[in-house]
């Protein structure tokens, strides 16, 4: 018992010190970019007047505006940490290694997964301390908002545990860096894409779904990562505070973790060792992923299809949207194809798998506008 004990601290040991000379420079830089974050925030709240007087103003702050150094380098110390301790996966020789100790792959996964959120922890917990000393020292000026440390700290560490969650799910199923990088993307964004697309453009025209005010599963702030794109670059008002001071959407965003964990650790468990740094041909994987890609492109068609329905323009207005979102579907799948074959001839062969596409989109259409064309006629 005792050596298995020590022969774990010391993978643990491992994948930590790998990841050691990432963590220390993320560890300084946030530091640093919160002390003097915290320096110039002090100096806006002194103004002199006329006679050249000095005043100090006081404001409240919360711990998203103090953090949000820490917050950006916690979410990028869960991708990239990820790529770096599972990047063995894509080398036949470091797998081989790995996959010859004597532990169990369910340990193995977990024990390079616990390095990387150890790191994480780190780097928001040193960001978060410096903020909390630094608007300490300038207590004349600054009021702490007590209530928002732990949803910020749960919610960012939720945030970033999602982040890694999918991107160790990815590599568990690819085998090249290009995959590891565009599998994880897809994981970590699809599904609330679609449901964002499927809320936004279906139900505005079709209304199947009441969203409801409240705390919906279907806001997209439910879910950490999309939340914080989403308030960037799809929201009129910048209010990071409704993404990173929720509770629930931090409890949410780790049950979605832990069960992309459980799926990597099944994934990883069954992973072929030949697999590492080699692209398939016409494997039944890649042609998921690149009927996964197209299928997200032409729900915009299934999307302009409505309009035809029900809006005044007409189909002459939309059919050039319409054929434009299946052609560039069809030239997406095709370039990743080529992309994951290399060839012209072997990339022919998975082609029929584009059927699947129209068959999903022929599924979304047909299934929706039957049932819910009679109740909303005039729509």
């Amino acid at each position: 018992m005792k050596t298995k004990v020590s022969e774990k601290t010391s993978l643990f040991s491992e994948f930590f010190r790998q990841l050691l000379p990432l963590g220390l420079f993320s560890v300084i830089a946030v530091s640093i970019i919160e002390i003097l974050t915290a320096i110039l925030k002090s100096r806006s709240m002194i103004t002199v007047d006329a006679s050249g007087k000095e005043a100090i103003s006081h404001s409240s702050i919360g711990m998203v505006n103090m953090c949000v150094p820490a917050t950006a380098f916690a979410i990028l110390a869960s991708f990239v940490p990820t790529i770096i301790v599972f990047s063995f996966l894509n080398k036949l020789n470091a797998l081989d290694y790995y996959f010859s100790l004597p532990v169990k792959r369910s340990h193995l996964f977990l024990t390079a997964f616990g390095a990387v959120c150890a790191w994480v922890a780190v780097i928001l917990l040193s960001g978060a301390c410096i903020s909390l000393i630094m608007y300490s020292i300038y207590s004349k000026m600054f009021t702490i908002e007590a209530s928002t440390r732990a949803p910020f700290l749960l919610d960012v560490f939720a945030g970033s545990m999602f982040i890694a969650a999918g991107t160790a799910l990815a590599m568990s199923v690819t085998g090249t860096a290009f995959n590891n990088i565009l599998v994880s993307l897809l994981v970590l964004f699809t599904p609330r894409t679609l449901m964002y697309v499927i809320q936004n453009c279906v139900c505005d025209i079709v209304p199947i779904i009441n969203i409801g005010a409240g705390d919906s599963i279907l806001d997209p702030k439910k879910n950490i990562l999309f939340g914080l794109l989403f308030e960037s670059l799809l929201s009129n008002e910048w209010n990071m505070n409704a993404v990173l001071l929720n509770v629930s959407s931090g409890i949410y965003t780790l049950i979605v973790s832990i069960i992309y964990i459980i799926a990597a650790v099944l994934l990883f468990r069954v992973r072929k060792g030949e697999n590492a740094g080699r692209i398939s041909s016409g494997s039944a994987a890649n042609n998921v992923f690149a009927v996964w890609i197209s299928f997200i492109i032409t729900i915009l068609a299934c999307y302009f299809i409505f309009m035809t329905r029900y809006q005044e323009y007409g189909q002459e207005y939309y059919s050039g949207y319409i054929s434009g979102s299946f052609v560039a579907a069809m030239f997406v799948y095709i370039l990743y194809q080529l992309a994951m074959n290399r060839k012209i001839k072997p990339m022919l062969k998975p082609l029929p798998w584009f059927l699947v596409v129209l068959f999903l989109d022929a599924a979304v259409y047909g299934t929706i506008l039957p049932r819910y064309l009679p109740r909303y006629p005039t729509l």
